[in-house]
């Protein structure tokens, strides 16, 4: 074999060198490339509530008074993660204030709650209260009520005050469909027929929305 024959057999052996490194390469960009393509996304899902109304009297919630409720999608999530959101402002109204009863009396009328229970019903599943959330504006005697009022007419004065009540939570639901999430009033206390004073616990302003993301 000539000099020049073996001179072109070893730039021959170079250059299948650089192309198998070459090719090798190639397929590693297209390997990377799949990778970026097909990266999984998380899944984001977002609901918002529908209100029962937008004034509600919680006396005249018995047993029970739906608030509001929400529908969200998960059936494209495999393992959701749903954070809940609920806001509102609580007032009194219509209050008749009677300064001669006895303190412990007035004291009894002024102090209002309520709870609102948040439940998660599914297609598959059963109606599941998932949390339970109070709300109460108590006084420690009837002398802290009077003296909170700094000598303006006691109805007025707490009919010109609100309060906010509002709480956050996480479910998560092993069903892998809708799910509703309703809000019921329950256990109210504050309204005494004998001794007429709050005829009236206002919920209003009332938001309940949800986002539910992916944590497979």
């Amino acid at each position: 074999m000539s000099d020049s024959d073996l001179r072109n057999d070893k730039y021959d052996k170079y250059d299948d060198k650089y192309d198998k490194r070459t090719k090798c390469d190639d397929r590693y960009d297209k390997y990377d490339k799949y990778d970026k393509d097909n990266k999984k996304r998380k899944e984001v899902v977002l609901a918002c509530g529908q209100v029962c109304d937008q004034y509600i009297n919680v006396f005249e919630c018995d047993k029970k008074c739906d608030v509001a409720s929400l529908e969200i999608d998960l059936k494209h999530l495999k393992k959701p993660l749903v954070k809940l959101d609920f806001s509102s402002i609580v007032k009194f109204r219509d209050l008749e204030v009677n300064l001669s009863l006895p303190l412990i009396d007035l004291l009894t009328a002024a102090n209002a709650s309520f709870t609102l229970q948040l439940y998660r019903i599914t297609n598959y599943c059963k109606k599941v209260c998932i949390g339970t959330w109070k709300y109460a504006r108590y006084y420690n005697s009837a002398e802290d009520l009077l003296s909170v009022a700094n000598g303006i007419d006691l109805g007025l004065f707490l009919s010109a005050t609100s309060d906010s009540f509002s709480f956050t939570t996480c479910d998560e639901p092993k069903c892998d469909d809708c799910v509703l999430y309703s809000l019921e009033v329950k256990e109210t206390t504050g309204l005494n027929i004998e001794i007429p004073f709050i005829s009236k616990l206002i919920l209003t302003q009332i938001n309940f929305n949800a986002i539910a993301v992916d944590q497979w």
